[in-house]
């Protein structure tokens, strides 16, 4: 359930006449329709980058600006953990520090970092990309994980 409150004041001694009233009503009757479709929009788009992320053959992992976990797909918790892998996890199995790389990042015009790494008896190339948002803030971050083609050489 929605719940809100519209607070409108004026400094002048004039009040409001019925019509500004009826337009302000009408106007505060439309925002939770507004905020409901807006709501299912956003989780449509959710579920379609959930499904993209699920159907990609290689691991992957977002982690947001607030270095939280958002998206993990099948592949990447069959690399790393059965269980929804948690930040702490990530970045010990994948040998990172994303604080770090976070910072390194800002400062420089550094995308991304490509290192092969070994779990679990196999080789992987693990590639950590900044999502930059405006003025190139950075507002997480897209690890990819995929058998290392080293590995399928030898």
């Amino acid at each position: 359930k929605m719940e809100g409150m519209i607070h409108i004041s004026s400094h002048r001694n004039t009040s409001l006449s019925p019509d500004d009233i009826r337009l302000i009503y009408t106007a505060a009757s439309q925002i939770p329709s507004a905020v409901e479709r807006f709501n299912r929009l956003k989780s449509a788009e959710r579920s379609r980058i959930y499904k993209l992320a699920q159907s990609i053959p290689e691991g992957v992992i977002m982690i947001d600006e607030k270095f939280e976990v958002v998206l993990v797909n099948k592949v990447a918790k069959n690399i790393l953990s059965p269980q929804a892998p948690d930040f702490e996890t990530i970045q010990n199995v994948l040998e990172l520090d994303i604080k770090s790389l976070k910072a390194k990042t800002e400062k420089s015009d550094m995308d991304f970092v490509k290192r092969e790494i070994n779990i679990h008896h196999e080789n992987y190339e693990v590639i950590t990309s900044a999502i930059k948002g405006a003025g190139k803030a950075i507002v997480g971050f897209l690890i990819s994980i995929r058998k290392s083609s080293k590995g399928k050489e030898l």
